[in-house]
């Protein structure tokens, strides 16, 4: 979402198996192996229904700027109204987007004006293929489209119904993890190379948004950091000096930055005075949904491209042989509806890998909140703002009508299904209020996820143990970038064109990853601890149950049962197990799903996969 999470220090809870009688429990035995940390060198690590006004407003030709705008010819258009959730089909509303909420870029770019696509209804062939029409997906195929090559993107649901449709629009090169940390890991020419790496990334959705003519609320502005406690605070000092130390490292490595002891945002009114802090100059912002949906209409016009939607990929295996130039190897990417695309390379930007473990055992999974609040237009300064704290809080501005902006508020991590999601809006809401003493009505809420690799550097570059599969992961926060820049590092990579990044981001990487073990063991524990829900059970009774929740059900402690009781009080039943690693899930009340606490699945209300690594869906009882 900020695309951003800061970790602190992981959480050393154990909670030890049971002893139970196996023929029980023969779901698990394929599990507990696999793992415990001595089996493998690579071992884990660490509604709200949306308030829209009743009467649109005509939205304002926007107000940034000029002289930190692209200029550019097209805008979308505002729609007249949104389609309503109770006129949908079931599950439809998980065909567009991840979560019964919705982001703040639907008012301008309602799921409607999405461009469509059809299902793949037959057997295809294609130089590449790319699963997972997100920010990663799409800049790889235009990347590659540019250079010419045949791309078929695939996407299980519609396109950019992931979570690139939920961020909250940060493009920065001040990376989550902070450059001291990342030198730590992966050494100062490294640091260097993803800073590097990002401000490229920054850069270049500037390029494309004005070669498409894509208005997109792109701009440059500052981004702050500043310390979470007050001045009269004794952390606050602490804190004042761990942010000179990423300056001058951030210094070092040639970003344009400054240290200002008096720096304070304009439109900060309220009593709580956090003044001090880095400034990182050049960051930039824009509307996520439009600028995707310009490339993805550029794209559907060019002859080299296809996309199909609603095109589950179930497995992909590389195929055939080739000795001293003679043979054929090949991809095959074979889908749910039982056809196939055979393609030269493939490339997974699926958010995370579908697959077993490898890079999946090096991240963490993290739940981040948003809510979109009115602000007089003009009273919040045009900036990025991130404090210090652990569930740190990051903000930016957006568009809102005539007279309002939205400053968009994100933070208040936690683990995927394994803290209560309730409180998160109040929180991130409350602490708007007490800063921007005009802040208005609260219009959007909603909540997305990251993916946070044990050493803080995505994964970009060909899977490991493979020769022409490739995949992109963890976004460490800084999710658009990382898409972006992987637009470049595949693209590079799939022509043969040598890239400075390639080793930084190689998921095959071990040094740093070595270094970061502690973490790994840490958050192995943790994984580990969350097969105790098959000993489990959320309520006794499906009566016990209110319309519109659900709650795993596991009387006799064989058979996770996943209830959903709807509006109407219809009940809808599945497996408790997620298909991946048969972890039970857990009901997230925020966004009325069904959350894997283990590798981060999620599922609909009624068990469609939103979210891998699950490959399937909840399976029916």
């Amino acid at each position: 979402m900020r695309d951003s999470y800061i970790p602190g220090q992981t959480a050393w809870h154990w909670t030890g198996f049971c002893s139970v009688d196996l023929d029980k429990y023969s779901g698990i035995l394929d599990i507990i192996p696999t793992m415990s940390v001595m089996t493998s060198p690579l071992v884990s690590i660490a509604s709200f229904s949306t308030v829209r006004p009743t009467t649109r407003l005509p939205v304002a030709k926007s107000s940034y700027p000029p002289e930190n705008r692209v200029s550019s010819a097209f805008q979308v258009a505002n729609p007249l109204h949104i389609r309503s959730k109770a006129t949908m089909a079931p599950d439809q509303h998980f065909l567009d987007t991840s979560g019964e909420t919705d982001p703040v870029w639907v008012l301008q770019v309602p799921y409607s004006a999405h461009p469509q696509f059809p299902r793949l209804d037959r057997d295809i062939e294609a130089d590449v293929c790319i699963v997972g029409a997100g920010i990663a997906g799409v800049s790889i195929a235009y990347e590659l489209v540019n250079r010419g090559t045949n791309v078929t993107l695939l996407e299980a649901r519609h396109t950019l119904s992931g979570e690139s449709g939920r961020t909250s629009g940060h493009l920065s090169n001040a990376l989550d993890d902070g450059y001291v940390e990342i030198a730590k890991k992966h050494g100062k020419d490294h640091a260097r190379i993803a800073a590097e790496s990002h401000t490229w990334a920054l850069n270049r959705v500037g390029e494309i948004s004005k070669q498409l003519n894509i208005e997109c609320e792109y701009r440059y502005l500052p981004g702050y950091e500043i310390s979470q406690y007050t001045r009269d605070q004794p952390q606050h000092q602490t804190e004042i000096e761990s942010l000179k130390h990423e300056f001058e490292m951030a210094k070092g490595l040639g970003l344009p930055v400054a240290f200002r002891d008096d720096l304070k945002v304009r439109g900060w009114d309220g009593s709580l005075d956090q003044q001090g802090g880095t400034i990182f100059e050049k960051q930039a912002t824009f509307h996520p949904t439009k600028y995707l949906v310009g490339v993805l209409n550029w794209l559907k016009n060019q002859p080299n491209f296809n996309c199909f939607a609603e095109t589950r990929v179930i497995s992909m295996t590389e195929e055939g042989h080739e000795i001293l130039g003679f043979g054929n190897e090949r991809v095959t990417i074979s889908t749910e509806s039982g056809h196939k695309v055979t393609a030269k390379q493939a490339v997974q930007a699926t958010c995370v890998p579908l697959q077993k473990l490898a890079v999946i055992a090096q991240m963490e999974y993290d739940r981040t909140y948003c809510i979109a609040i009115r602000v007089p237009k003009g009273y919040v300064e045009d900036c990025l703002l991130y404090d210090q704290a652990e569930q740190y809080k990051y903000l930016r501005l957006t568009e809102c009508d005539q007279e309002n902006d939205y400053l968009v508020v994100g933070g208040c991590d936690h683990k995927v299904g394994q803290e209560d999601t309730s409180g998160r809006f109040e929180e991130l809401e409350e602490w708007v209020r007490k800063r921007f003493t005009k802040a208005g009505s609260v219009d959007y809420k909603w909540s997305g996820q990251i993916y946070e690799p044990v050493d803080y550097m995505a994964y970009i570059g060909k899977n490991q143990a493979s020769k022409h599969t490739y995949i992109v992961t963890g976004d460490s926060g800084n999710g658009l970038t990382h898409g972006v820049l992987a637009g470049k590092l595949i693209a590079d990579e799939l022509t043969g064109k040598q890239n400075a990044w390639s080793q930084l981001y190689d998921p095959g990487r071990k040094v740093s990853v070595a270094k970061s073990l502690p973490a790994m063991l840490g958050h192995d524990l943790e994984i580990n601890a969350q097969y105790k829900r098959f000993l489990q059970s959320d309520i006794t009774d499906i009566e016990d149950l209110a319309p519109g929740t659900g709650g795993v059900l596991n009387k006799h402690l064989q058979k996770p049962i996943a209830v959903y009781k709807d509006e109407h009080g219809q009940v809808h039943q599945r497996s408790a197990l997620c298909p991946h690693m048969k972890g039970v899930i857990c009901w997230n009340d925020t966004e009325k799903s069904w959350d894997c606490p283990v590798h981060g699945s999620r599922f609909s209300k009624e068990g469609i996969c939103v979210e891998g690594p699950s490959k399937a869906n909840l399976q029916p009882v």
